[in-house]
C-alpha cells in the first residue's frame, strides 16, 4: 500500500479516471498540503458529505497535480490534476500539529472494476436487511 494526504470534499467533482479537477485551496491544512506536493504531486480525492473523515474501505482517486501555484501572496494555491486510478483505503490518521491534515494509506484499484457507488451499497444494505440479512457484532 502507499500514502498520501487526503483532500476531503462534499460533491462528486471526480467520477471516472482521467476527470479533470480545478481547485482554490485556502484552509491551512490543505495549504500544508500544496507545500508538500513538491516531493510527490499527488493527493487523494475523498468525497466525503458527513465528517470529512475517510475509513477503511472507502474509495476515492489518486489525483496527479498538472498545475499548482500560489495566490494571494501564499494565502491561497490554485491546484488542477486529474484522476490517475481508483484507490481503496487501507487506513488513516490525523497528522499532529497541521490543523487536521489527514493521510491514508490505500491500495490502487482496477479500473475495469467499477465500485459501488455510496447510494448503490447503501440500497443493497436496505434490500439484504429486507430479506432476512442481520449484521452480527464481532464477539
Amino acid at each position: 500500500p502507499e500514502v498520501l494526504p487526503v483532500f476531503y470534499y462534499n460533491d462528486m467533482l471526480l467520477s471516472n479516471i482521467g476527470d479533470t479537477i480545478g481547485l482554490n485551496l485556502f484552509e491551512p491544512r490543505y495549504l500544508l498540503m500544496c507545500q508538500r506536493l513538491a516531493t510527490d504531486p499527488r493527493f487523494l480525492f475523498m468525497p466525503n458529505y458527513e465528517d470529512y473523515r475517510c475509513r477503511p474501505g472507502d474509495v476515492g482517486f489518486v489525483v496527479r497535480i498538472t498545475g499548482l501555484w500560489p495566490q494571494g501572496g501564499g494565502r491561497t494555491f490554485g491546484v488542477q490534476g486529474s484522476a490517475v486510478t481508483l484507490a481503496a483505503v487501507a487506513c488513516t490518521w490525523e497528522e499532529p500539529n497541521t490543523q487536521g491534515l489527514h493521510y491514508a494509506q490505500y491500495w490502487p484499484l482496477d479500473a475495469k472494476k467499477a465500485p459501488l457507488l455510496h447510494t448503490e451499497s447503501c440500497e443493497l444494505m436496505k434490500a439484504m436487511h429486507r430479506n432476512g440479512w442481520v449484521q452480527q457484532k464481532d464477539s
